[in-house]
Order: structure tokens, then C-alpha cells, then sequence
């Protein structure tokens, strides 16, 4: 690690987007918001009690386990095969999972589903809530997509096949936008699409997460625009809390 003022970056050597990624959390600590553990940014978010109950509704759904064995009896171990990806999307997800009890959404838009593992813990989350229906736009289409999407969870879920830049602006038309995830194609044109595109939807109090923000300066960008009443930055996604 390498520390430049309060933000740590992570020299991924084998990462071609290393450098852009230092110089992105440094402009994010010069920007004067933090770069927060995922503890810091859950207490911010909410009481400690709270969240201790719903780790435990977590825990008690099984549903690290069933993901687990749904990667393992298909093959798709890699999806999480190092101790850094399985740290980072267990993280990722605890967040999302946390952040949609806290929040309690009535919709919940995503663009970027893969085997689905972040789906999954939205959808557990809406399940534990009884309530919020969440839209996912994939464009791939292959047998492995949402597969970690038990049929117990699919309820409450609406897969959209196409990509964000056909597709987003007429799923959010109607819409008011509880909580928005980018987790698509990471390139500054894409994202800053999503943001733009969304953030007008997304209501006074809602959230936009975004993952892989230290490929480019867009989440930076966007959030110095916005009108936000928090911005945080944990391991590589980035949240940002519209004003109220």
C-alpha cells in the first residue's frame, strides 16, 4: 500500500488501470471526502443494533452457502477465485445486502448482472423487507447469467436483456429510483451515461453505488456536480446520497 495524505491506493501492478486508479483516490481525498472502511461507511449509514440483526437475517437465509455451492457444481469457482475477490465482492455485497434493509426501496435499478452473486443479496435483502422489486439490465445472454438467482428470490426480479444505453432510459422513465448500481461496462462514456441518466430518477435521500470506480474520473466527476449529502468511497465502489 502506498499512502498519499489519508487515501491508501492499492498498487495493483497486474491492473492496467493502476495509475488512473491512484490518481482518482487522490483527487477524491483532495476533494476532502473520504475514503471509508466498510464498517465507517455502515455506521454512517445506520445504528450498529440494526445492523447486527440483519447479519444475522443474512446468516439465518443461507445464502453465502447456496451461492457457494452454485459456483462450485457449475464450474464458475473463479467468479470469486482469489482471497482479494472474494474480500471485495463479499464487501460489495454486505453493502448492497445492509444498504436495501436500511433503505427499505420500492425499486432498486441495476445495469450489470454476470451470475448474478450482487443480484442475489439485493433480492435477499427485498425478501428479509418484504417489499421492493428490482429491475437488472444484462446485455450478454448466456446460460450463466443471474444462475446464482435461486428461484425462491426471482419474485421480486425483472431482467432486462440489452444494453444500458438502449435500455435505461425507458426503464427509469416512470420511475422513482430508490436505489441505482452501476456494475456494467466500466468505461467513462458508460458510467457517466448511467449517472446522468439515472440521478434525476433517483428521489431526495436515494442512493447511486457504483462499482470500480478507480477505472476512470467519472464517478469523481459526477459526484463534484451532483447535489449530494454523502459521497464515500470503499475499496473500488463508490456511493454517493442525494440531498433531501
Amino acid at each position: 500500500m502506498l499512502d498519499v495524505g489519508n487515501a491508501a491506493i492499492p498498487l495493483y501492478l497486474q491492473e492496467p488501470h493502476q495509475f488512473i486508479g491512484a490518481i482518482c483516490l487522490v483527487a477524491f481525498d483532495l476533494m476532502k471526502n473520504q475514503k471509508l472502511s466498510l464498517e465507517e461507511l455502515l455506521l454512517r449509514l445506520g445504528s450498529g443494533a440494526e445492523q447486527d440483526r440483519w447479519r444475522e437475517d443474512l446468516a439465518r437465509s443461507g445464502l453465502v452457502d447456496q451461492i457457494g455451492e452454485v459456483l462450485r457444481s457449475n464450474g464458475l469457482e473463479r467468479d470469486m477465485e482469489t482471497p482479494v475477490g472474494r474480500k471485495h465482492k463479499l464487501a460489495y455485497c454486505t453493502l448492497l445486502y445492509l444498504l436495501c434493509r436500511l433503505v427499505n426501496p420500492t425499486v432498486v435499478v441495476e445495469t450489470g448482472v454476470g451470475v448474478g452473486t450482487s443480484t442475489a443479496f439485493i433480492l435477499q435483502a427485498m425478501v428479509d423487507n418484504n417489499h421492493g422489486e428490482l429491475y437488472s439490465i444484462e446485455k450478454v445472454r448466456d446460460w450463466r447469467i443471474g444462475i446464482l438467482v435461486s428461484e425462491r428470490l426471482r419474485e421480486r426480479w425483472h431482467l432486462v436483456s440489452g444494453g444500458s444505453r438502449d435500455k435505461l432510459p425507458k426503464l427509469v422513465e416512470n420511475k422513482t429510483v430508490d436505489v441505482f448500481i452501476h456494475d456494467s461496462e466500466h468505461s467513462y462514456r458508460n458510467m457517466r451515461f448511467e449517472y446522468q441518466t439515472v440521478w434525476p430518477k433517483i428521489r431526495a435521500g436515494g442512493y447511486l453505488l457504483s462499482d470500480d470506480v478507480v477505472s476512470n474520473f467519472s464517478f469523481y466527476k459526477f459526484m463534484s456536480a451532483a447535489s449530494i449529502s454523502l459521497a464515500a468511497v470503499v475499496d473500488e465502489f463508490g456511493i454517493i446520497k442525494k440531498s433531501t
